[in-house]
C-alpha cells in the first residue's frame, strides 16, 4: 500500500516561509508607519534663502481663528496701559478745597486795585513779578511769602502781583482762555471782550522795544485808535536778550521814564 503522508523537510520549508513573510511585512509595515508620522521637512530653498538673503523670510498669514483673536477690541485698544484711575469730579473737588472769605477778599482787592491803576484810579505802577510756570507748590510758597514782605514796603508806590502760572499761555488744547472764553462758561462771547486792557511791550526779532521811544510810539497809536493808554514793559525775554542779568537795567529804565513822566 503507497503511503500518503508529507514529507517532514516539506513541511518545515514551507512554515519557514510563512514566518520570514510575516517578518519581512511587519518590518515594512513599522518603516510605513514611522515615515508617515514625520513632519515635514523645511524645504531647502526656504533655508537657502535665509542664507543668501541675510534674514528670515515674512511668515505667512495667521489663520482663521488668529484673525477672530486680534480682531478682539481687547487686543487693540489700550495694549500699553497698565491701569486706568477716573478724575475726581471738579464739584468734589471744590468741596475738599473750599473757598473761604479771606481768599475771597484778597482776590477781589487785587483786581479791584489793577482796574483802579488802569482806569488811572490809582497812580502806582502794577509789577508782575514769579516764575514762569508753578511746579514745586513748596518753592512757590516760600517765594510768595518772601515778595510779600517786599511787596508791604513798596506798597505806596508799586502794586506788586506775583505771577501764578498753572499752564502755559501757548496751549492749543481745552479751554483757550479768557479771551475766547470772558464769561468762563463756554458761551464764547468773544465780542464782550476786557475793557481793561493793557499793550505789552517785551522785545522781539528787532530787538528791545521798553525805551522811551518805544513807549511813546505805542502811546500816540493807541491814542490814535481810541484805546486806553496802558502801557507794560517785559522786562524778561526780548527786552532782556534772554538774560536774566539784563532785566534790573530794563526796569531801571521804566523808573527813570515814569520819573520823568510826572516831573
Amino acid at each position: 500500500m503507497t503511503s500518503t503522508s508529507s514529507n517532514p523537510y516539506s513541511v518545515a520549508l514551507a512554515i519557514s516561509l510563512v514566518a520570514v513573510t510575516v517578518a519581512w511585512g511587519g518590518t515594512v509595515g513599522l518603516l510605513v508607519g514611522m515615515y508617515a508620522s514625520r513632519p515635514p521637512a523645511t524645504s531647502n530653498t526656504h533655508v537657502e534663502n535665509e542664507t543668501r538673503n541675510g534674514h528670515r523670510d515674512r511668515e505667512g498669514s495667521v489663520s482663521n481663528a488668529g484673525d477672530a483673536k486680534i480682531m478682539d477690541k481687547h487686543a487693540l485698544v489700550d495694549v500699553r496701559i497698565g491701569g486706568i484711575r477716573a478724575l475726581i469730579p471738579p464739584v468734589c473737588l471744590l468741596e475738599q478745597v473750599p473757598r473761604t472769605v479771606a481768599i475771597a477778599r484778597t482776590v477781589n482787592k487785587g483786581r479791584q486795585e489793577v482796574n483802579n491803576i488802569l482806569r488811572r484810579v490809582d497812580d502806582r505802577l502794577v509789577v508782575v513779578v514769579g516764575p514762569c510756570s508753578i511746579h514745586d507748590p513748596k518753592a512757590a510758597l516760600e517765594y510768595a511769602v518772601k515778595l510779600k514782605a517786599l511787596r508791604d514796603t513798596l506798597d505806596k508806590d508799586l502794586l506788586v502781583v506775583m505771577r501764578v502760572y498753572f499752564e502755559k499761555p501757548r496751549t492749543t488744547v481745552g479751554w483757550k482762555g479768557l479771551i475766547n472764553d470772558p464769561d468762563i462758561d463756554g458761551t464764547f462771547n468773544i465780542n464782550k471782550g476786557n475793557d481793561s486792557c493793557h499793550v505789552i511791550l517785551r522785545g522781539g526779532s528787532t530787538g528791545p522795544n521798553y525805551a522811551k521811544e518805544h513807549v511813546d510810539k505805542c502811546s500816540d497809536l493807541l491814542q490814535k485808535h481810541h484805546q486806553p493808554d496802558n502801557i507794560m514793559i517785559d522786562c524778561s525775554h526780548g527786552n532782556s536778550s534772554k538774560n536774566h542779568r539784563n532785566q534790573p537795567l530794563v526796569a531801571a529804565n521804566v523808573v527813570r521814564q515814569d520819573h520823568d513822566y510826572y516831573i
